[in-house]
């Protein structure tokens, strides 16, 4: 599992599409267990993903996924975008 923090774009929005496989979010979490922040991302992406996402059962796997769209015009990055959801 990759995070990306932050990102530069020329584009006025830039799409994602995140795929989870609880289990590997589960481990990634443990692997990343001191860190703080990567800990924090983890457990929002494993809930907004679990509230909002798609489920798909394919090759015997239990998978979440879910698109996410940024608009990029105002410099949002994903620290800006999950600080706004957490808040609502």
């Amino acid at each position: 599992m990759q995070i990306t923090y932050d990102f530069v774009s020329n584009s006025s929005s830039v799409s994602y599409i995140i795929t989870m496989k609880k289990e590997i979010v589960e481990l990634f979490a443990r692997h990343y267990e001191s860190n703080k922040e990567i800990q924090r991302i983890t457990e929002f992406i494993k809930e907004d993903i679990s509230d909002k996402g798609t489920r798909v059962y394919m090759d015997g796997e239990d998978l979440l996924f879910k698109k996410v769209e940024f608009q990029t015009d105002d410099g949002t990055n994903c620290r800006k975008w999950i600080e706004g959801k957490e808040k609502k």
